[in-house]
């Protein structure tokens, strides 16, 4: 009647880069997204679905490159959401979903 799901993730990636107009040790990018989610499923009977949750996300990099010099940013999105979906007759289902998402730009 009720399942839930939660997930986690942290993705990193660094590179460098070597060319003709690089800085002399290379140009590097350095670069980190987090994400934390969770939803709740209810299914109170077998033709209704009313499923809700949340995911945090956000974003930075550090960069050093000869074009633009050095610098930071990060960036971060909150979002909720919910959704509910109704079968009245078998092959006919209704379906209402809302989102939020607070964007920190």
């Amino acid at each position: 009647m009720l399942t839930h799901e939660a997930s986690a993730s942290i993705y990193n990636a660094r590179r460098e880069y070597h060319t003709g107009y690089s800085l002399p040790g290379g140009d590097v990018y350095d670069g980190t997204k987090s994400n934390i989610g969770y939803s709740a499923t209810l299914r109170p009977i077998e033709q209704a679905t009313l499923v809700a949750g949340f995911d945090l996300e956000e974003e930075w990099t550090d960069q050093v490159t000869a074009y633009s010099g050095s610098f930071e940013k990060e960036i971060s999105t909150n979002s909720v959401f919910g959704e509910l979906a109704v079968e009245p007759l078998d092959g006919l289902t209704l379906t209402g979903a809302s989102r939020l998402d607070d964007n920190s730009r």
